[in-house]
């Protein structure tokens, strides 16, 4: 990352070579190699960042590399301090410090750790989550530690060190890395998966499998496949089947349940319209990965055609989808399009999930009409609701229905009744998306069945 001002003629006179490495080797800084695990083939890459990394580790381990010449310092990890206090004075000469751990040894690799003496709160229901990354602690977990229907009992994510961190920060029994631990503890009657998106479906069929309901944030799914699964499994399980719930929280919110409210006891077919102002993010974020993230249709337009299928309370039968295109398109255009969907009560939806504008500006605004009637939802702060010439406007705090919709999953888990969202809408929202992004691919619309 510095200027480089070298002399010409030692190199031309000497037929010398200046090469340049990247530090750890080949596949540093790409995503698609660090961070998806696409490895470069042996015989076009040899030496890669990861092989570099098993070659010195086999040196070292068969002692054909000598790192102890390196080490100048060893502390019990009791007495950490003084290698930091040696550090920052420089009272003598150091190169490497080695922590010990006095008393552990490495012959078995534990995955899991008590954090205290048992769950938090005495809910009735012993509660396993999967995943602690932004969304789950900014907006799930305030969410959770609001329903008094959980014990909560153990938090799994990839990384041991976040799961202890945030689960002792919470108040779970246990932080482990292994989610199948999750799904077999008796303790756990009920499991949240906030993951990255290709991880939910594999997660719902393990739930459903070891008899424990789920909460799921969205998407269900991202293919037909995946979606076929989860249907063998609730089918199979028929009426035994647990609660499985996906995150679809708009429907939750104040606004969307007095929109609804307000259009009943109308028998004419309703117009419902929703705008996504979603920000423009990166072509390498993972969510818009199809195989990681299923793309931003799948993974967050599918919040507006759950929205259109409570509101006008009819499940779309066709979709049909358009994106921007041209030479200035860019590489990816899935997520400045328009998604119009036919309901099978004769109703009509469009969700314009639009990722071409400025943030600043409101991100979400809902129109709904029908029967003389017309509602307007103005990024679930505002709602103004219009008939007979007569306007009532309400305001208050932004309310997205999080907090609410994980109240509605405690209280089916505690109370029994119908599933919070019927297993027929969470399948039929989760195909309509899947088939706007094949509408998107095949030019034309496709019927949802």
């Amino acid at each position: 990352v510095v200027g480089l001002e070298l002399d010409r003629r030692p190199f031309f006179f000497k037929e010398a070579e200046f090469v340049v490495s990247c530090s750890y080797g080949p596949g540093r800084y790409d995503p698609k190699y660090e961070e998806r695990g696409l490895d470069y083939p042996a015989a076009w890459v040899r030496w890669t960042e990861q092989r570099n990394i098993q070659s010195v580790l086999d040196l070292m381990a068969s002692k054909k590399l000598d790192v102890s010449p390196l080490i100048t310092h060893r502390f019990d990890i009791g007495e950490a301090n003084g290698a930091y206090e040696l550090i920052e004075t420089g009272r003598e000469p150091y190169v490497g410090m080695v922590l010990t751990y006095p008393g552990m040894t490495a012959d078995r690799i534990e995955r899991s750790v008590r954090l205290g003496s048992g769950g938090e709160r005495n809910g009735t229901i012993g509660l396993g989550v999967l995943g602690a990354g932004n969304f789950a602690r900014m907006v799930m977990f305030p969410a959770i530690a609001n329903c008094d229907a959980f014990t909560l009992e153990s938090l799994c994510t990839a990384k041991g060190v976040s799961a202890a961190h945030s689960g002792k920060k919470l108040g779970f029994a246990r932080a482990t890395t292994d989610e199948d631990e999750v799904f077999a503890d008796d303790r756990i009657g009920a499991v949240f998966s906030i993951t990255q998106h290709n991880e939910h479906a594999g997660h719902v069929v393990k739930a459903i499998d070891s008899g424990k309901a789920i909460f799921v944030e969205k998407p269900l799914c991202l293919t037909e496949e995946e979606l076929e699964k989860i249907e063998l499994g609730v089918e199979g399980a028929g009426d035994a089947c647990p609660l499985v719930m996906v995150g679809f929280n708009r429907r939750f919110s104040p606004a969307a349940r007095m929109v609804k409210e307000f259009f009943e006891g109308s028998s004419s077919p309703m117009t419902f319209s929703m705008r996504f102002n979603a920000g423009e993010i990166s072509s390498e974020h993972w969510t818009q990965d199809e195989e990681i993230g299923g793309g931003r249709i799948i993974g967050e337009a599918c919040h507006g055609i759950d929205l259109a299928t409570y509101v006008v309370d009819s499940p779309v039968v066709r979709v049909f989808a358009e994106s921007v295109g041209g030479e200035t398109g860019g590489e990816i255009t899935d997520d400045q399009c328009f998604i119009t969907m036919r309901h099978a009560n004769g109703s009509v939806s469009n969700i314009a999930y639009l990722a071409g504008g400025d943030k600043s500006y409101p991100k979400e605004r809902i129109e709904v009409m029908g029967g003389g009637r017309l509602a307007v939802i103005g990024d679930f702060r505002v709602t103004e609701l219009v008939r007979g010439g007569k306007r009532k406007r309400v305001k208050g705090k932004q309310d997205k229905g999080h907090v609410a919709e994980v109240e509605a999953f405690g209280k089916a888990l505690r109370d029994g009744g119908e599933w919070p969202i019927s297993w027929s809408d969470l399948r039929t929202v989760s195909l309509a998306a899947i088939c706007a992004v094949k509408s998107l691919r095949e030019g034309g619309p496709i019927d949802v069945v």
